[in-house]
Parts: structure tokens; sequence; C-alpha cells
């Protein structure tokens, strides 16, 4: 935007504001019978409008959906416009916190999270994929550190710097192959081409010991597959994945999938672990509550009995009289 479009866009906002106040005097002016009037019929119009445009975005989020996702059923897409609308409802109540906290104004709250609240929101997402976290457990810590945002802002701004250190690693790569090639030239350069003869000379001569090293190398391989192989067979677990570049696996048991990543393993995408301290005590706490709960259930049951036979004694007792 150049220095005049910005004036006449200040220019534009300033007319606006000075019709508002215009408005607002004008209202004022009036007895209160009238203003209560007007007040009632504006928002009987703003609800219908604002009615009008809801139904309008989940009309067109549903075609887009359907556009691109064509395999999905009305059931899906109805799901997910109802999540979308507690997204949203999420997002005006976290809008509102914020705008009350800066003295009610938008742009201030726009201004506070873009420029101090999403730097660090990125750093942590950055970090939580570095120690293998997946989605649905990193947004989850993401919203109980940063309670001030919406779940919409969190998962936003996960997605998006996930995309970022995708672009970041395609970039490196190709600097390093670039580099590489780079050496490669300058090495052929420097030594010229190779020589026939010198080449068949040492492939001649070491051919016996590079086919020891290959027999070697394969046994070796082979003893490693058959010692892996034992190892699974008396488990009940299976590895269903295995990325060794990454050094991720995907180990589907008797109660859950659990997927390996670095040092952190998650079950069934819900929780994550990186020692067995920390399965222990996420042990002891479900326990704990779950105790918590059968006692409240017991207290429950026991309260209805005395209910139910105190009930039946006063029906039988004073219903006759």
């Amino acid at each position: 935007m150049n220095r005049a479009e910005r004036r006449a866009r200040e220019k534009e906002k300033k007319k606006d504001s000075n019709k508002k106040v215009e408005a607002l005097a004008w209202l004022r002016s009036l007895p209160p019978a009238k203003q209560i009037l007007i007040d009632s019929l504006v928002k009987i119009e703003a609800k219908k409008e604002n009615n009008n445009l809801l139904q309008a975005i989940d009309r067109c989020f549903s075609a887009a959906v359907f556009e691109e996702l064509e395999n999905l059923e009305w059931e899906d897409v109805k799901r997910i416009i109802d999540k979308s609308a507690e997204l949203m409802l999420d997002d005006a109540h976290k809008m509102k916190n914020l705008k009350e906290s800066l003295g009610g104004s938008y742009d201030m709250a726009i201004k506070k999270i873009n420029e101090e609240m999403a730097p660090e929101v990125e750093k942590r997402v950055r970090e939580l994929i570095k120690d293998g976290y997946n989605q649905k457990v990193s947004v989850k810590m993401l919203i109980e550190e940063f309670n001030t945002l919406s779940t919409a802002m969190l998962t936003n701004t996960y997605k998006k710097t996930k995309a970022i250190i995708k672009d970041e690693e395609n970039i490196k790569k190709i600097s390093e192959k670039k580099e590489s090639a780079e050496n490669v030239n300058k090495i052929k350069d420097a030594m010229g081409e190779p020589d026939k003869e010198v080449a068949d000379a040492l492939e001649y001569i070491f051919e016996d010991e590079l086919k020891e090293n290959l027999n070697n190398k394969k046994g070796i391989d082979e003893n490693k597959d058959e010692i892996q192989e034992k190892e699974i067979k008396n488990s009940k677990l299976k590895i269903v994945k295995e990325i060794t570049k990454v050094i991720e696996r995907e180990v589907q048991g008797e109660y859950g999938l659990y997927n390996i990543k670095g040092s952190v393993v998650t079950v069934d995408e819900e929780f994550a672990f990186s020692s067995a301290k920390d399965v222990n005590c996420w042990a002891s706490a479900e326990r704990e509550n779950l105790l918590k709960q059968i006692e409240e259930i017991k207290s429950k049951i026991n309260h209805i009995n005395s209910c139910e036979h105190e009930a039946i004694e006063v029906i039988e007792t004073f219903m006759n009289i």
C-alpha cells in the first residue's frame, strides 16, 4: 500500500467514524422510549444479517470441502462444520477477553498476538516437532501453555510452522546437493580424467578382497535379521511401519498403536511418553482418578438406596392416613 492509498483509507475511516458519532448523538437526543425501540429494531436486523452470513459461510465452506475432497460423505462435512462452529465460538471468546484486557481495542489485540505471542508460539511448536510430538498432542500442550489464545489460532500456527520447517529442510537439502556437486567438480578439475588402465589394474588386484568383504557383510546382515526375527517372534507386538532415515516406527500392540519417533513414544495419537517413569506416573494418576470416581459412584448409589427406602417408608406410613 502506497502513501496515497494509505491516506485515502485513513480519510474513509475518519469519515465513517464521524458518521457513527453523528448517528449516536442523534439517537441520544430522542426520548427514551424511541431509543429503546430503535435499539431493539437494530438488534433484530443485526441478528438476521448475522444468521444470513453464518448460513452463507456454512454453504460455501461445505461446497469447498466437497470440491477438494470428493470422497467425503455429507455426515463427515456436517461434523467438520459443527467443529468449525465450536472453534469460532472459542475464538470469539478468547478475542473478547484479549480486547477487554487491552482496553477494548480489536486492533491492539491483533497487534499483541502478531508481534508478541506468535513468535513465542512458533518457537514452542519448533521444539515440540523436534522432540517428535505429533499434531494432536502438540496442539493439546499448546492449549495448556498458551491459554489466552484460541484453539484455532494455535492449530493454524502449528500447521504454518510445520510448513515453514519443511521448506527450510528442502532449501537446506538443495544447498547441500549444490555444494556437493561443486566439490566433485573441483576434485575432477584437480585430478583430471581417471586413467582406465590404472582403474582396471586396481580392480584386478583387489577383486578377491572385495568379494570377501561383500560376503562377510552379507553374513552379518543375515545374522542380524535372524536375531531380530527371533526377538519379535516371541512377542505379540509387530512392526507395522519403520522409517530408518528419521528413526521412526509404528508398533501395533494388543491395546494400542505406538508411534516411536526420536525419544518420544505416542500412544494412539493421544498420550506421549519419553521414559518408563512417565508411563508409571500417567498410569498411577489414571488409576487414582478412577478410584475417586468409583468412590463417588458408590456414595451416590448409597444415597439413592437410602432415599428409596425412606420414600417407600413415607408412602406406606403416611399415604393411607
